[in-house]
């Protein structure tokens, strides 16, 4: 099979998730989408990070209905902080029969170069880059990288987990950004308020 592996926090997961992972699904022709739930991220603070399984719960609501879009828990036994080189390696270890691509955002692209092994990443595996506002490609930086990359041209969303977060904690209304049912789980169980 073709899965195209979508890394995140999904801090909460919000609506442009889901919009990514079925563009990537059907615009290149991936058999499933696995929103990859990290554990710890290397380059982000963990201050308003869930435990793993609250938002694998908040995942499994937010793809619900989604047959060919699933949640992955495959970091959750991995060292942490999770390395991507690693856990592709790990990934494609236990799935030979399988091939994985990346879905990135062009907001991660910019600091790649930081990243874990990031010429063997970019070298071995492809890496399907959406757009995200405010962080333009630079098609000549593409070009150096010398890596396996597919610009798409997904649909653009001025939503992050970030600004939920912020607007929840600031009791600002950001429901809409989320499926109803992960809302509705956030607001029951008082995720991201100050009590």
């Amino acid at each position: 099979m073709r899965i195209g592996l979508y890394f995140g926090s999904f801090n909460p997961p919000h609506i442009g998730h889901t919009v990514i992972a079925e563009y990537m699904l059907h615009e290149l022709q991936a058999d499933e989408v696995w929103l990859v739930i990290s554990p710890q991220n290397p380059f982000k603070g963990n201050d308003e990070l869930l435990d793993e399984t609250a938002r694998l719960s908040l995942v499994k609501r937010a793809l619900d209905g989604h047959e060919r879009i699933k949640p992955c828990t495959f970091e959750f036994d991995l060292p942490r902080p999770s390395y991507t080189i690693d856990t592709m390696r790990a990934m494609t270890a236990k799935h030979p029969e399988d091939d994985f691509f990346l879905i990135m955002g062009s907001d991660n692209l910019i600091g790649i170069e930081g990243w874990k092994e990031y010429k063997q990443l970019i070298g071995q595996y492809d890496i399907a880059i959406y757009p995200r506002p405010g962080y333009d490609v630079d098609e000549d930086y593409l070009e150096r990288l010398i890596g396996r990359f597919t610009l798409t041209d997904s649909p653009r969303f001025d939503i992050s987990s970030t600004a939920i977060r912020d607007s929840i904690g600031k009791g600002k209304p950001c429901r809409f950004m989320m499926r109803a049912a992960v809302w509705r789980e956030v607001e029951r169980k008082g995720y991201y308020t100050d009590s």
